[in-house]
Formats: C-alpha cells, sequence, structure tokens
C-alpha cells in the first residue's frame, strides 16, 4: 500500500485537478486548492502537488489531529470518489497506476526514479519555503517600504471598521502596534500578475516568539475616497505556513495588563483569541484590559499552545449558527483545546451582529450591522 500511496502522490498535480476540477492554484502552482471533498471552489482544502510534501493536504475546515485533517493521495481518493472506503480506493490506484502487471525490473526501475524525483522536489520545496519566509519577513523592512500603522491607510482601514487605535495607550502614551504595520505596495497575484497593492500587514508569531509568517490585507479606496478591503477574490492571504508552527502560529495584537511576552505572560492571565485581526483589535479597544491575540483561522484555535501558567482560552466567537460549517470547525478547535487540558470558554456579540466588530461599528453608527 505504500509503494501505491507514493506513486499516487507522484501525481498528486494530475490527480487533485482531476478530482477536484473546481480548484485552483496557488504559491506559484504548489499548492492545489478547493472548498472541501465535494470539490466546491474555495480555500479550505489545500492539496500539496509540488515540493517536499507532494501528495499531502489539509483541511482547514477541520482541526489537527482530526481524521479529516490531513492525509494523501491515497486518502484523498477514498475520501472524494469512495466515501472513505480504502480498499477501493487501492483498487482502483493499482488499475490506474498499472501495478496488476508490474513485472519486479520495472519495478526496481520505478522506484529508484521515484527517489530521485522526490529528492529533487524536497531540495526545490526546501528552498521555496526559505524564500517565502524571507519574503514574508522581509515585507516588515523599512528598506521595502514598511511604516508603523500610525496615519496610514492601514490606520484609515480600521478606523472604517470602527476601530480607533487611539484608545490603545501604555503607561499614558500612545500605543504603535508592532505586529501591524502598513506597507504601500505589496504583490497581490489575485488582482493579476506582478500586481502591487497598498497593505495592512501582520507578523505571524510561533511560541517561540519566532517570526513565521505574515498576513496580508490588501487594500483599496472606495469612490468617496474610504479605504476598504481591495476588490479581489481572497483580500486576506497568508505568506508562509503557520500551521504547523511550534505552539501555533498567532498574531500578537494587544498585552492587557500584563505587558509581557506571551510566553511569560502572568499566571492566570486569560488570553483572548479572535480568528481575525478586526475582531481581535473590537475587543481590545473596549476592553483594553485583557490580552488579545488573533489565530488567523478558526481551526487554527485548536493548535494553539498557550503557556502553562496561562489562565482560559477566551475564544471571540461569532453568530455563524449552530450547523454552520465553522460551527463545526470551532467545535472541533474546542475539543482539541479541551484534550490539552486547556479550559476554553467563548463569548459572542448580541445574536443582530454578526461578529464583534460589526457589532463595534453599529454602536458608532446608531444602526445594526447588515
Amino acid at each position: 500500500m505504500r509503494r501505491i500511496a507514493a506513486d499516487l502522490n507522484d501525481r498528486a498535480r494530475s490527480l487533485a485537478m482531476n478530482l477536484l476540477p473546481n480548484g485552483h492554484e496557488e504559491n506559484g502552482g504548489r499548492y492545489w486548492r478547493v472548498k472541501n471533498f465535494a470539490g466546491d471552489a474555495g480555500q479550505a482544502l489545500c492539496i500539496d502537488i509540488a515540493g517536499d510534501n507532494i501528495g499531502q493536504w489539509t483541511n482547514f475546515a477541520s482541526c489537527k489531529g482530526a481524521s479529516d485533517w490531513s492525509g494523501d493521495m491515497l486518502d484523498l481518493v477514498a475520501r472524494v470518489r469512495f466515501r472513505g472506503r480504502k480498499k477501493d480506493a487501492i483498487d482502483w490506484a493499482r488499475s490506474i497506476l498499472g501495478h496488476d502487471n508490474l513485472d519486479p525490473a520495472r519495478l526496481a526501475v520505478e522506484q529508484a526514479r521515484r527517489a530521485e524525483r522526490q529528492r529533487s522536489a524536497e531540495q526545490a520545496a526546501k528552498a521555496k519555503a526559505e524564500q517565502m519566509l524571507r519574503s514574508a519577513r522581509g515585507l516588515f523592512l523599512n528598506r521595502a517600504g514598511a511604516r508603523p500603522i500610525i496615519d496610514t491607510p492601514a490606520e484609515w482601514y480600521l478606523a472604517a471598521r470602527g476601530i480607533d487605535l487611539s484608545l490603545l495607550e501604555v503607561d499614558g502614551t500612545r500605543y504603535v502596534p508592532r505586529g501591524l504595520a502598513f506597507h504601500p505596495a505589496v504583490t497581490c497575484k489575485e488582482a493579476g500578475e506582478g500586481v502591487r497593492l497598498p497593505a495592512l500587514i501582520a507578523r505571524v508569531l510561533d511560541g517561540k516568539g519566532q517570526h513565521v509568517a505574515t498576513h496580508r490585507t490588501w487594500l483599496a479606496q472606495d469612490a468617496a475616497g474610504t479605504w476598504g478591503k481591495a476588490p479581489v477574490p481572497n483580500p486576506k492571504m497568508t505568506l508562509a505556513r503557520y500551521q504547523d508552527a511550534d505552539g501555533g502560529g498567532y498574531i500578537p495584537i494587544w498585552k492587557g495588563v500584563c505587558r509581557r511576552t506571551l510566553a511569560d505572560i502572568t499566571p492566570g492571565t486569560d488570553v483572548y483569541a479572535s480568528e481575525g485581526i478586526e475582531d481581535a483589535l473590537s475587543v481590545a479597544v473596549v476592553r483594553p484590559d485583557r490580552r488579545v491575540i488573533a489565530a488567523v483561522s478558526i481551526s487554527n484555535i485548536g493548535n494553539l499552545v498557550l503557556p502553562p501558567q496561562a489562565g482560559r482560552l477566551v475564544i471571540i466567537g461569532q453568530n455563524d449558527g449552530d450547523d454552520s460549517p465553522a460551527a463545526k470547525t470551532l467545535a472541533t478547535a474546542i475539543a482539541r483545546q479541551h484534550a490539552r487540558g486547556r479550559e476554553v470558554a467563548i463569548i459572542r456579540p448580541p445574536a443582530d451582529f454578526k461578529d464583534f466588530n460589526d457589532w463595534l461599528c453599529g454602536k458608532r453608527m446608531r444602526k445594526e450591522a447588515a
């Protein structure tokens, strides 16, 4: 079975496109992405079709450790074509790979070729990952154009979302977030080849405080001159991988009363975690005594590993509906935290508002968010 799985992984590009034709390529052809195993267009299901992890997939609508979180191409075939029946997937794979009629000499040649392809792919993928990490970190360099967020389109975008950063102070002095910045020209393939757009950029850190990825929110002005998300299919994307980071990847938003790093947080301090930056900041400006982070995605909330002395993980939730995919993903994430022994609480805005940022905007605009 290992040989069959390995041969399918080698064919990940053509196989993924055949099994899930509504997907799209990302990161220069390294990934094939769709919404789910049914093949709907979207982002949550990510298949490596090149590089050292070729043939491996991750379902970001699930949570690390769940049965549908990750697998190889044989697992994908079983889920997409045979409702999870592995034996039927193996029989199908043997047929299309021609393994039924493969003589020992030919098998040895094929195995040697596969091993060489794998070595080359691993080297290329390692170089690509290192280059992506350099690019992610490089966005924050002053010489690359990055600027502190204050008095930039990034701050004005947040202000249009009802978030007043001037409310965040340390010892009476206005706080300038170091984890957030503005960049005037960040490459946006969603807008076209070679197109650069202004962006709110955010550092994604691992449990040791190392910068492992950069989240980008591309920005644009509307006809009235108001800054908002750029009109592209996916205005928010992360450069470099963070999901497998040591301790889970997160964006540091606000330290609250305890001004220490997350790793050295005062014992018993609760950590408030949202999916996105806007909800996290919405809570921070209203309750500046709280420690707030953003997990980048719902599923990644389950990957967060808080320091042992931390208090509860308080999830800044949204009103997605009990039977929604988001609610199910969140339930899986909470189960992962419980399995680690972490006490979890969840807060939500009133039912008339989807999330805390909508609630904040509603109060300021004297009307409910749509």
